[in-house]
């Protein structure tokens, strides 16, 4: 029989999880407008929670604004550590996983997102180039994804 404290923790989980799907549904708004029309409509990237903690790492902090790819995003970690070293930045995250999706969206609401890395093409990035100034692009390719699988199409 299991005891009192794993039965709330259990409860605990199935509650967190009921709030996952319904921030998947709530928070990732749906709409039919084109990936590259959302990105060039995008904000940069804020918390949307609290006050995040921020390091200053280097002597000169990151100059300029960029366009973060943060491909397979999970709960996009990687824009929270562009956050707390202070960079200003917009964001494409891609990521299949729908509650980690989710937890990013409530998080920093500004991210544009899409559910798999195939549906990134170089063209969709366009219309932010031509009307953002940016510093660069950066991108996120974690340990264990491969560009070379026919993943992307960039």
């Amino acid at each position: 029989m299991p005891s009192d404290a794993a039965v709330a923790a259990a409860d605990s989980l199935a509650s967190h999880r009921l709030n996952l799907q319904t921030a998947t549904s709530d928070a990732l708004p749906q709409t039919s407008t084109s990936l590259s029309d959302r990105l060039a409509a995008a904000k940069p990237v804020a918390w949307g929670q609290a006050d995040l903690h921020q390091f200053a790492w280097a002597d000169q902090p990151v100059k300029g604004t960029w366009l973060l790819l943060d491909l397979w995003g999970g709960f996009a970690g990687l824009c929270i550590a562009c956050l707390t070293l202070g960079m200003h930045f917009f964001a494409l995250s891609a990521e299949c996983d729908a509650e980690a999706r989710a937890c990013a969206a409530q998080a920093m609401p500004n991210i544009v997102h899409i559910d798999a890395v195939e549906k990134l093409q170089v063209r969709d990035l366009r219309a932010f180039i031509r009307r953002r100034s940016t510093r660069g692009i950066l991108h996120h390719h974690p340990l264990g994804h491969d560009f070379q699988g026919g993943t992307s199409k960039m």
